[in-house]
């Protein structure tokens, strides 16, 4: 739905940004395989959930910038992150 949104004409701007789901939700690779194939020029930011750990923030910014780089669009994309460290978290 959100890349039908972010490319229609309905979009005055041209530009979104988005928000995908957390580390633990087992479709957050869908969600950013999803939006940067489909909207990833008009897409101004992906923003990440609050992680429990660096580790798992990492692994998502490392995944986008993949698959962004496929797409040829490493360029694109500003992150927005809030880094909530707990002790649970191994640096």
């Amino acid at each position: 739905m959100i890349v039908r949104v972010v490319t229609s004409e309905e979009n005055p701007y041209g530009m979104a940004g988005t928000r995908i789901h957390d580390f633990s939700h087992p479709d957050w690779r869908q969600d950013i395989d999803i939006l940067v194939s489909g909207a990833g020029e008009k897409l101004a930011y992906i923003t990440l959930p609050k992680s429990t750990c660096y580790e798992d923030a990492k692994t998502q910014i490392e995944y986008i910038q993949e698959t962004a780089k496929k797409q040829v669009l490493v360029e694109r994309f500003l992150f927005m992150y809030l880094l909530k460290l707990t002790v649970h978290c191994k640096m």
